[in-house]
């Protein structure tokens, strides 16, 4: 597994909103919207999970189990 950045996951979810066309909705051009989503993007570098992430082709089955979270007797 990769190692998750923030930063990364941010500009995927800001290029996503970009196809689907949010900037319209704001009235600013692609360019422009991501200037105002800018700032944003700093406070999301320091931030990490607990965990790697998961794969491109799913979630671990021991996340989706509950074993992480689960006490055993």
């Amino acid at each position: 597994m990769t190692a998750f950045r923030a930063v990364d996951e941010f500009d995927r979810q800001v290029q996503r909103l970009i196809a689907l066309d949010y900037p319209a909705l704001t009235g600013l051009p692609p360019d422009g919207f991501r200037a105002l989503l800018a700032p944003l993007r700093a406070d999301a570098a320091p931030w990490a999970p607990p965990r790697p992430s998961p794969p491109r082709d799913g979630c671990p089955s021991s996340w989706w189990s509950g074993a992480s979270w689960r006490r055993r007797p």
